[in-house]
């Protein structure tokens, strides 16, 4: 419905996961996929994704905080899975 009407690039968000946004793309239904809220719990989310390791949970109360070191920096990274 909405490439009928709209010819540019066609973005799509909310509630993707790693197969949702790959099928969302393979489908033709988007051209991109944006991963707010996973990204921001993720620092690593290209690489979560491509070793398709668990995710870190989101902490709503976190988001759009006067403090900057709550939430934004605090979430921690993938441990390589071929790391020794």
């Amino acid at each position: 419905m909405f490439r009928r009407a709209f010819h540019g690039t066609f973005i799509v968000n909310r509630g993707y996961g790693r197969e949702e946004g790959n099928k969302a793309i393979a489908d033709r239904y988007a051209d991109r996929v944006l991963y707010g809220r996973l990204y921001l719990a993720n620092p690593d989310l290209p690489e979560r994704f491509r070793w398709k390791a668990g995710l870190n949970k989101y902490d709503w109360s976190t988001f759009y905080t006067p403090d900057p070191m709550d939430g934004y920096t605090d979430y921690p990274f993938l441990e390589h899975p071929l790391a020794v």
